[in-house]
């Protein structure tokens, strides 16, 4: 079995569960066309200019090189090697791979699916509602992309994911969720605080400030110093991976984000390494993970509302952090080992090729 992921590098799931693949016996590879500043690992980097004329060549002349050498395209972010947007080339890359029987897998990861109006409609906290007007509209309008490109998906996918619980709210019905394959859990040895300094080190890694409440945690923690409180607050932004880490690692407590509803990729890193995170988690949406997963959540659960007396509470009780690093680092182990995920998407994948073959 020939596995290809692409073409984006958000988060590095795609990198991280690729790389899970190869140790359980299959070929599995990852083509990334996006730049980042994160350091996230790919095995070939599609550097192509962008130009609307030359850009479709090259990526006719990837498939006419690459097309037989695969079985399985992995499509992650909502989006195919011809990314288009707003013309009749949009994705017409999934009419090939049908046509050539090969298996046709999309993961969803976020903003690729989120609504605008579902979110503004139907949840009382989510980012869209700090957003501007401008930013609002702009986002309003993005909808009708990100609604089409989910339908053609669909129309096309043997298999749809989402690695994000909300997202099941907007998907296909047939959508389903898979934890994060953030990272590789023997190379994340857990380094737990012992709790018993005065000045606890909060830390905040935001990929977007509106989007994960950045002026309000700040706003937070600016207010705890003013009432006497003992605080260090570690902002990680705009730094390689190696770097975030190693910041992470001298941690006590990381905040992840109190407005999206479900835990992140860095959540994940921080848990890893034994870290308590604190974080909105959305109720409503928990009916769409397995039961025993969502009971044993070990996120320390926050609204916007409640951040600055949670944290206070936590600075007030630091004795109730070593239970709390412990469980997240159980977590971890039990719901985001890439390699027990990846052991069940490959049964999932080998699905999708006996049912190609008329196998099943």
């Amino acid at each position: 079995m020939r596995v290809l992921h692409l073409p984006s590098s958000t988060g590095g799931n795609a990198w991280n569960l690729s790389q899970a693949e190869r140790k359980l016996g299959i070929e599995s590879r990852v083509l990334v066309t996006d730049k980042n500043y994160f350091g996230f690992n790919a095995d070939m980097r599609a550097d192509w200019n962008k130009n609307k004329y030359t850009y479709p060549l090259k990526a006719l002349r990837f498939y006419q090189k690459e097309l037989d050498n695969y079985d399985i395209f992995h499509f992650n972010f909502g989006r195919t090697l011809f990314n288009y947007q707003h013309t009749q080339l949009d994705m017409l890359d999934l009419h090939l791979l049908k046509r050539k029987k090969k298996g046709i897998v999309f993961t969803y990861q976020g903003t690729d699916a989120r609504l605008a109006g579902y979110s503004l409609q139907h949840y009382d906290i989510s980012f869209y509602q700090q957003l501007s007007e401008t930013e609002l509209n702009k986002e309003k309008q993005a909808d009708a992309l990100r609604i089409r490109r989910m339908n053609k998906a669909d129309k096309f996918a043997d298999l749809i994911y989402t690695i994000n619980p909300d997202l099941k709210n907007v998907l296909p019905q047939r959508t389903i969720f898979r934890p994060y394959t953030k990272l590789q859990l023997e190379e994340w040895e857990p380094i737990y605080s012992s709790y018993e300094k005065d000045e606890l080190v909060f830390a905040h890694a935001p990929t977007s400030r509106s989007k994960k409440g950045t002026d309000e945690i700040i706003n937070a923690i600016e207010m705890l110093r003013k009432a006497g409180k003992k605080v260090t607050f570690e902002l990680i932004e705009n730094v390689p991976n190696i770097e975030a880490r190693r910041r992470l690692e001298r941690a006590d407590v990381v905040i992840d984000q109190i407005y999206i509803g479900w835990y992140g990729g860095l959540a994940v890193e921080s848990m890893a390494l034994g870290k308590p995170v604190v974080a909105y988690i959305r109720e409503s949406d928990l009916i769409h993970i397995p039961k025993e997963m969502a009971k044993s959540i070990p996120i320390i659960r926050v609204t916007p509302q409640s951040l600055y007396d949670t944290l206070e509470y936590i600075i007030d009780h630091k004795e109730t952090l070593r239970k709390i690093a412990r469980d997240s680092r159980n977590y971890v182990e039990n719901w985001h080992d890439s390699k027990k995920i990846a052991a069940g998407i490959i049964k999932d994948y080998q699905n999708i090729l006996d049912k190609i073959k008329g196998n099943i």
